[in-house]
């Protein structure tokens, strides 16, 4: 239910500032990758802060703790591609 609810308020907050040009074929491919990447970037997210539950930083000398902050780190990562692919393809 939240899933949608945050899916909604995305298309809708960024709807209107599309400015696509070409043919609607076009048009309609850019709005489909762009809803795609936005599924994507709350699957990432949830994901995120699933791992971000008890993470406190890097603990030396814990393996464990290491794997976790590079889970995080990576997650992170894609989270902020996934953000920027979204806002170039919003921009064109």
């Amino acid at each position: 239910m939240e899933k949608q609810k945050k899916l909604k308020e995305l298309n809708h907050s960024t709807s209107s500032g599309l400015r696509l040009r070409g043919r609607s074929d076009s048009r309609s491919l850019m709005l489909s990758k762009v809803e795609a990447l936005k599924d994507k970037l709350l699957k990432y997210e949830e994901k995120l802060t699933r791992e971000m539950i008890g993470y406190r930083g890097v603990i030396h000398e814990s393996a464990a703790s290491e794997i976790k902050h590079d889970k995080v780190m990576v997650l992170r990562a894609i989270v902020d591609a996934l953000r920027e692919e979204i806002s170039a393809l919003e921009k064109k």
